[in-house]
C-alpha cells in the first residue's frame, strides 16, 4: 500500500512516544509536522526514521495542508497525535482510494463509539453542536454523513488540493467533507472508535472556536453543488460497510 501518513502534532510529545513506535513501518512516508514547539518531536522522528516537518503557518489546517505539499504519494492519510484513533483502522481508510473506489474516506465516531464524547459538559456541548452539523451538510447534499470533524480521514492528494480549501484551523475536516459532496463525491464513512487523550488538552474550545464552525457550515450550506449519483455511490457504500449500523 503506498500512501503518506501525515500527523499534525502541537504540544504532543508524550503521546507520539506512543504513537509513533506503533506506525513506523505502516507506511515509508509517515510525516509530522509541528511549529517547532522544542518539546523533542524532532529527535523522536528522527529516532523512528520518520519525516519531520516544521510548520510555517498558524493552524490545523495550514499544517495539513503544508504536509500534504511534501507527501510522497497520491493518496494520503490524516490521524491526530492525541491517541485518539486507532492505527489498525488506517489501511480500512486507504484501500477504497488505492483501488478507485472512491476519493474521500473518512473514520466516524458516531458508527464506532467514543470514550471522550461524553466525558464531560464540554464534550457534550461539542456533541450536540456535531449531530446539528452532521444533519444540516446531510440534507443539504443529500447524502448520509455521521462525523463531518473526525481528524481521522485519507484523500486522493490531487482531488484535495483542487477542492482549493480556505481553512486555517480545525474547521479543516468539516471544510473537506463538504467541499466534497458540493463536487459530486461522496465521502465514504467506516467505524472508528474515539479514544480518550492519555497527555496534554485538547486545542479545540467551544466558546473560542464555535462560532468559526457555524462560520464554515454557512459558508457550506451556500455553496453550489453537482447532484451525486446515489446508485453508484449506494453501491461503493455497499461495498465496504464492515459493520451492520453503517448502513441507512
Amino acid at each position: 500500500m503506498n500512501f503518506s501518513l501525515i500527523i499534525p502534532a502541537y504540544n504532543e510529545f508524550h503521546n507520539l512516544q506512543i504513537l509513533l513506535p506503533r506506525i513506523q513501518y505502516i507506511s515509508d512516508n509517515i510525516i509530522v509536522i509541528d511549529p517547532g514547539t522544542n518539546d523533542g518531536t524532532k529527535s523522536l522522528c528522527d529516532k523512528y526514521s520518520i519525516v519531520w516537518l516544521k510548520q510555517n503557518s498558524k493552524g490545523k489546517g495550514n499544517a495539513l495542508l503544508e504536509a500534504v505539499e511534501n507527501a510522497k504519494y497520491d493518496v494520503v492519510c490524516f490521524i491526530d497525535a492525541d491517541l485518539a484513533h486507532d492505527p489498525s483502522i488506517i489501511k480500512k481508510l486507504v484501500a477504497p482510494i488505492l483501488a478507485g473506489d472512491v476519493l474521500h474516506v473518512s473514520g466516524s465516531r458516531m458508527l464506532g463509539g467514543s470514550s471522550e464524547l461524553f466525558a464531560d459538559a464540554d464534550h457534550f456541548i461539542r456533541l450536540l453542536g456535531s449531530l446539528i452539523i452532521n444533519y444540516a451538510i446531510s440534507f443539504k447534499f443529500g447524502w448520509k454523513m455521521t462525523d463531518c470533524q473526525n481528524g481521522f480521514r485519507a484523500l486522493d492528494k490531487k482531488f484535495l488540493k483542487n477542492l482549493k480549501l480556505n481553512s486555517a484551523h480545525t474547521t479543516i475536516e468539516q471544510e473537506l467533507v463538504g467541499k466534497t459532496l458540493a463536487s459530486g463525491n461522496i465521502v465514504l464513512e467506516i467505524p472508528a472508535h474515539e479514544f480518550s487523550r492519555i497527555s496534554g488538552v485538547s486545542k479545540i474550545n467551544v466558546f473560542k472556536h464555535g462560532w468559526a464552525y457555524v462560520a464554515s457550515l454557512l459558508s457550506i450550506l451556500l455553496t453550489k453543488s453537482i447532484p451525486i449519483n446515489k446508485i453508484d455511490a449506494s453501491q461503493i457504500k455497499n461495498k465496504y460497510s464492515y459493520d451492520w449500523w453503517i448502513e441507512n
